[in-house]
């Protein structure tokens, strides 16, 4: 055991005195650190409650959408609303997704995310599941954001799980997305 110790304070002792000969200035850093263009992306949990009521189902499928259930999609359903986010606020969300009313499956779903200060967080979703039958559609999906988006989001990674229940008779929507976000420049 007290070999053990020795090992490990000689690592630790080896690491801190690696540095001591000096410093080496990096590239865009200041005194104060590196400059905002250069900043290390911030990693977080991400935590959202969105809902609405405007659900449109457009059968009119746009050139380059629904390519991978292509001839089997039946509309590009969008979903507008509101909510909050962990550190973001109040957002507005948008979402679409290829549906196909026999399976009642999607597919190729995209997410933009709007902040109050205009920022845009874009993201993706799949592999959905339904847990509960119409009118009152339980899903459950998973989510990743990309890259494309503005502002501090113009790069961005993560995703998680989110989870929430359509009403088609009354077009009202809720979901919940519990995840991790990572996101430089801020």
């Amino acid at each position: 055991m007290d070999r053990w110790i020795a090992v490990l304070g000689s690592a630790l002792l080896v690491a801190a005195c690696s540095g001591a000969g000096g410093t080496t200035a990096t590239p865009g850093a200041t005194e104060a650190g590196p400059s905002a263009s250069q900043a290390s992306p911030t990693d977080r949990p991400f935590k959202a409650s969105m809902s609405g009521t405007e659900v449109t189902l457009n059968p009119s499928i746009p050139e380059g959408r629904c390519v991978e259930k292509a001839g089997v999609a039946d509309a590009l359903a969008t979903f507008v609303g509101r909510g909050d986010a962990t550190d973001l606020g109040p957002v507005d969300v948008v979402a679409e997704h290829c549906s196909d009313f026999d399976t009642q499956t999607y597919s190729d779903g995209r997410l933009t995310i709007t902040v109050a200060n205009g920022d845009i967080l874009k993201g993706t979703y799949g592999n959905g599941v339904s847990t509960a039958p119409p009118p009152l559609n339980g899903f459950r999906d998973d989510f990743t954001f990309v890259d494309g988006g503005a502002g501090r989001f113009v790069v961005a990674s993560g995703g998680g799980t989110e989870s929430g229940f359509f009403n088609s008779d009354t077009n009202e929507w809720s979901l919940q997305m519990d995840g991790a976000i990572s996101y430089g420049g801020d």
